[in-house]
């Protein structure tokens, strides 16, 4: 049992080792001096192009009402009315 146990970690040990800092010493480096006064082009962004998301997921309709009267970092009830426009965090592994 034991040669399969150091095999299989020989295997994992050699799989996980890199090869790129073999390559990395055959290449050199460029150096370029630090120039603040030197300017650079930079494209705007156009406001006219349109960007179309396509969802893969089906519309399922409305999310269901949240259910509960316990909530840790709120006080009083919830409703998704409250929420809406506002970024949620929903941790469901808090309380299993």
């Amino acid at each position: 049992m034991k040669p399969w146990i150091l095999l299989a970690f020989s295997l994992i040990l050699v799989a996980c080792t890199s090869t790129v800092a073999s390559t990395q010493s055959t290449q050199s480096a460029r150096v370029v001096p630090f120039s603040p006064t030197a300017s650079v082009e930079r494209s705007k962004p156009s406001n006219t192009e349109e960007i179309t998301v396509m969802s893969v997921y089906p519309d399922l309709g409305p999310a269901p009402e949240l259910a509960g009267n316990v909530w840790l970092n709120s006080q009083g009830s919830l409703h998704l009315s409250d929420l809406r426009g506002k970024v949620v965090l929903v941790d469901m592994w808090t309380f299993g």
